[in-house]
This record gives structure tokens, C-alpha cells and sequence, in this order.
């Protein structure tokens, strides 16, 4: 008899969405790898190469006990960039690695993409790993991956013409981002408060997240919450109804990452 364990459903939908990117990857044409993505000054090859990098920062921090190994050579580039910051410093590494055949990059991110599988597969819900910029749970931290992968895949297809279908996979990039809120709300000195979402899968059943009696609540389609976390989406853009006092400032600081 097989025993379920309890981060099955979250590392099933994030191998999901590797397998879908990797699908559209292996189509491309080398034009198509050069393309200008959605990140500002980052080719196809680029983002990709970006998630090789962040996968093996995985790997480090279950084989190694922490995520900075394969960027700290990178370090010294990016602090004397924009202040240091984990932009700068994903920036930098891609800038040091570009590979001439943009091939070396899907293999490098296919190899470290299955070896942090492994890992995830392997840990409980609540170990805690350390990650690039603070301690996280696994399963936190997995979502969070499942999270960067459908971000960056939006990047790569959108510009290509071909955006990417939302899935029920956004179910937990919907949830890690109404979970973060008061980490987001803590970066800038600010108390959360409470939220309730009421989202429309891409199925059209409901997603429903906190109490009736929060004091914001929204309701839309789950993919619009997705990326105005994701930071692919402002909120007028949204099709969003909100009420409650604080609801602009929940649209504004929501986030899916660190």
C-alpha cells in the first residue's frame, strides 16, 4: 500500500507545470530562444537559464543545508549594481552564465529541475529549508518554485504568442499569495489585515479562502489574484470586486515571493 504523503498534491502540480514548460521549450526555433521575454532585457534563453539557476539553488539547499552556493560568485556583481538586491543578484548570475547555445540552458534547468523534484518528493510539509532569502517550509517552498515556473512561463509564451492556460495548479499560487499577506504587509511596516477570497477557478468552481467576517474581502477569477501577486497585473487591469477599508492596499502589496 502506498503511503500519501502530505506534499503530494503541491510537487504533482509543480512537476505538472515543468512538464508543460518543457513541452514548449523543446518547440522552439533557435530565433524563438533569442526573442525578447517579459523581463526587462532578458531573452528567452535568458529566463530560462534564470530558472536553471534558481533549480540549482534548490538542489544546493537540500544537498548542501542552503540556496546561496551557486549564486555567491555572482555576489560582489550584484552589490555593486542596484543595492544588492535578489533582482540584481539573478541579474548578475544571468549576465555570468549566458551559454552560446541556448540548449545548454534548458539541459542545465531539465537536470536541476528533476534533482529538486527528488527533494520535494522526499521532504515533509514542515521541514524547513533555507532559502535565498529566508528560512521556508517545504511545502512553502515548493509552491513558490510552482509559483516562479508559471510567472516565468507567462514571460517566455506571451511574447511568443502563445499565453499560457490558467489550471487548477493556480489553486495553491492562490493560496501561498493570501497566506503571505502579512509577510508582505511586514516589509513595509504595516499590520495586515484580514482578507477573504472568493475565486473562480479556471473550471468555474469557487476557491474560498478566510472568514466571512474578514475585513477585505475579493472576489474574480483566480487568475487575476494570481497575477497581480505575481506582479503581472495592476490592479486596474483587474477584474477584480473588492470591499473593505484596506482592499486597494491588499491589491497593491499582494506578492508570491520573498
Amino acid at each position: 500500500m502506498r503511503t500519501i504523503n502530505p506534499m503530494d498534491d503541491v510537487v504533482e502540480a509543480f512537476e505538472e507545470e515543468g512538464a508543460a514548460l518543457d513541452v514548449f521549450l523543446s518547440s522552439l526555433d533557435g530565433e524563438q530562444w533569442q526573442h525578447p521575454s517579459s523581463c526587462e532585457g532578458w531573452s528567452v534563453a535568458d529566463v530560462v537559464l534564470h530558472l536553471a539557476q534558481t533549480e540549482e539553488s534548490v538542489v544546493a539547499t537540500f544537498e548542501e543545508g542552503g540556496a546561496g552556493r551557486p549564486f555567491a560568485k555572482h555576489v560582489a556583481e550584484a552589490a555593486s549594481a542596484i543595492g544588492g538586491t535578489v533582482d540584481a543578484l539573478a541579474d548578475a548570475a544571468v549576465v555570468a552564465e549566458r551559454p552560446d547555445d541556448p540548449l545548454e540552458a534548458l539541459e542545465r534547468w531539465r537536470v536541476a529541475h528533476r534533482r529538486g523534484l527528488e527533494g520535494f518528493k522526499n521532504a515533509g510539509p514542515s521541514d524547513r529549508l533555507n532559502w535565498i532569502a529566508v528560512p521556508l517550509s517545504a511545502r512553502t517552498l515548493v509552491t513558490t518554485r510552482l509559483s516562479e515556473h508559471w510567472i516565468h512561463s507567462m514571460d517566455i509564451r506571451e511574447p511568443l504568442g502563445d499565453p499560457v492556460p490558467d489550471t487548477d495548479r493556480l489553486r495553491f499560487i492562490a493560496r501561498l499569495a493570501w497566506r503571505t499577506l502579512p509577510y508582505a504587509f511586514g516589509r513595509v511596516g504595516e499590520d495586515a489585515p484580514s482578507v477573504a477570497l472568493r475565486l473562480a477557478g479556471p473550471n468555474g468552481d469557487v476557491w474560498s479562502f478566510g472568514d466571512d467576517d474578514a475585513e477585505v474581502t475579493i472576489t474574480g477569477p483566480a487568475g487575476d489574484w494570481c497575477r497581480l501577486a505575481a506582479r503581472r497585473m495592476t490592479p486596474p487591469e483587474s477584474t477584480s470586486v473588492t470591499a473593505g477599508d484596506r482592499a486597494d492596499r491588499v491589491l497593491e502589496l499582494v506578492r508570491t515571493y520573498a
